[in-house]
């Protein structure tokens, strides 16, 4: 586990590089569209092997090892890098009274119920193949695409409501600060 953590901190720290310009270039939409896309295609090649029948038989179980490892540090490093501030610029439009409850009620019941929901279907379907989890994984993956494909639908309709100046932020030194517009800064200021 020692590499493993070895490996995730400098991913965090190449996409922490990465991520304040992705922001400054993309927008809000193309920061948090890169997370799905990146996961998604990632999978394929991790459901891939393992819905191969050499699995079965341990000859690609390394690459099995090593696709689930690279899935699982991308996923990882864009959370803490992307996902997070990007998700946190989606309340930004919210009043500042009901932000921080809000704010609470999506990351604990939403996060919450996520997980625990995921985790359940994962076990009902490994439960009803038999017990042996490869018999399940095209139904595992049919799932992830779904909800890969849900969370990218999810993202265009979010920014398709969120006001210009979170869509089109610019960084401030002190951290991931949405500006208003060239035009509102003298009356911001």
């Amino acid at each position: 586990l020692g590499w493993f953590s070895t490996c995730l901190g400098l991913s965090v720290c190449l996409a922490s590089f990465c991520a304040p310009m992705l922001l400054r270039i993309g927008g809000w939409r193309v920061a948090a569209l890169i997370a799905p896309v990146v996961m998604g295609t990632l999978a394929v090649p991790l459901f891939g092997i393992a819905l191969s029948a050499d699995v079965v038989d341990g000859s690609c179980a390394r690459l099995a090892v090593i696709a689930g490892t690279v899935h699982n540090l991308a996923s990882k490093a864009l959370k803490f890098t992307l996902v997070d501030p990007t998700k946190n610029m989606a309340y930004v439009p919210v009043p500042d009274e009901i932000r921080g409850s809000a704010q609470a009620a999506i990351d604990v019941l939403g996060g919450r119920f996520g997980k625990s929901g995921a985790a359940l279907l994962q076990q009902l379907v490994i439960i009803s193949c038999g017990g042996e989890i490869l018999r399940g994984a095209g139904v595992v993956g049919v799932m992830y695409a779904a909800a890969t494909v849900a969370w990218i639908l999810a993202i265009i309709n979010l920014s398709n409501h969120l006001p210009p100046r979170v869509q089109h932020v610019e960084l401030i030194e002190e951290g991931m600060v949405p500006k208003p517009p060239i035009s509102n800064r003298a009356a911001a200021l």
